[in-house]
């Protein structure tokens, strides 16, 4: 019994090592993948509209491929990753597509 208990002991820990590690490992593929681009600045009325369903636009939402962003009596700011910025005037409809 003493030997099984020993054994047991040792595989436990190499156990936890290993799942401490993947975690570790998909934090650092997260902080190397940069954040979306999002609305910065929202002033007036716009609108951004996701898979057909539209809200009203606030700062901080992202601004993903497929988004589209319209404004009528207002302006927003799009801050990009590599801190480029788009800003929009009122009456004015903005899609965000990836082209390569």
């Amino acid at each position: 019994m003493g030997p099984t208990c020993l054994m047991a002991r040792a595989v436990v820990p190499a156990t936890v090592l290993f799942v401490l590690n993947a975690v570790s490992g998909f934090a650092q593929d997260a902080a190397r993948t940069p954040a979306p681009a999002h609305l910065d600045y929202v002033d007036g009325t716009a609108t951004l509209e996701r898979e057909g369903q539209a809200e009203t636009a606030a700062p901080g939402m992202p601004f993903v491929p497929g988004d589209r962003l319209q404004t009528t009596r207002g302006r927003v700011e799009v801050l990009f990753p590599d801190g480029s910025a788009l800003a929009i005037d009122e009456f004015t409809t903005v899609s965000c597509r990836i082209t390569r």
